[in-house]
């Protein structure tokens, strides 16, 4: 298997979104003062990521009258038994590791969350096309999902909540949605010829690259605020962060015809998720030795 084929085979399986989570979570974990780092928490978080994009996926494909013309669709087409099966068995593990591994509080939060998911992922299953179209946009249920898990499982730890710990909460939320619609823009010719929902194919590919623009302007203005909240090197080097992964869906957002070439839009739109990952790693011990 070719570096290339593994990197499409990655890129479909959303792996890259399961390590921004793992990443981003951990970021939230030096923020909040959550140290040492929980790692089985952030190991069971990046697996359920995985378990849900999947098991998303696989009802995409399932709704589907003909075979799927997108790479990301065509993957999990091609492997959907073994797929299927591996999400089943994935399940059962992430299960047992969270009631071995997680403390009280997290798993009681983290089953709450898998209700929600568990009824996200049945209305998009059972509701038609029709009924969806004014209310129901996964782009903003995923987003608010993905802050849930990745932010909302840390701040059930934390000892208090600064107003810093909560504005990063909000920051992040609009980052994950504006990522989200970002690639139902780029995805519009798709989405209409599989017949699945997005914002693009709802609202028009216009006013979602209006809505993009916005995003970009209030997030610059909520990061100018937080700018003012800071207090220690770690805030500091967060802000820097969100700063970053602003500016790339900027770039996204202001030339589409560069970035959709060779799903360059893929890489850098879920890439931004792992730049915390300087937050893996504790400096204190690497600086001091």
């Amino acid at each position: 298997m070719s570096f290339t084929q593994i990197r499409k085979a990655a890129l479909a399986l959303s792996i890259d979104v399961a390590l921004g989570a793992m990443c981003s979570s951990a970021l939230f974990c030096r923020l909040m003062g959550i140290v040492p780092l929980p790692w089985a928490q952030l190991v069971i978080l990046a697996g359920t990521v995985f378990f849900i994009y999947t098991t998303d996926h696989q009802l995409d494909i399932g709704r589907m009258q003909q075979q799927p013309v997108t790479g990301r669709h065509l993957f999990h087409w091609k492997h959907r038994r073994r797929l299927r099966i591996l999400a089943g068995i994935l399940a059962v593990i992430l299960a047992a590791l969270a009631w071995i591994f997680l403390p009280n509080p997290v798993l009681l939060y983290g089953i709450l969350l898998a209700g929600a998911v568990g009824a996200y992922l049945l209305v998009v299953s059972r509701l038609p096309e029709s009924k969806a179209r004014m209310w129901f946009h996964k782009e903003i249920l995923i987003a608010v999902m993905y802050t849930a898990g990745v932010w909302g499982s840390v701040a059930v730890r934390a000892i208090s909540l600064q107003p810093f710990h909560r504005l990063s909460g909000v920051i992040f939320a609009l980052l994950a949605f504006q990522n989200l619609a970002l690639f139902s823009y780029y995805e519009w010719e798709e989405d209409m010829t599989q017949q699945q929902r997005s914002l693009a194919k709802v609202w028009g590919k216009p006013a979602v690259r209006i809505v993009l623009f916005a995003l970009s302007g209030l997030l610059t203005g909520l990061l100018l605020v937080a700018g003012g909240l800071v207090q220690n090197i770690t805030e500091i080097a967060t802000l820097v962060t969100f700063w970053a992964m602003t500016g790339v869906l900027l770039a996204l957002t202001v030339a589409p015809g560069y970035f959709r070439a060779r799903y360059r839009y893929r890489w850098l739109g879920d890439g931004i998720f792992l730049l915390p990952a300087w937050s893996l790693v504790d400096w204190s011990v690497v600086i001091g030795h």
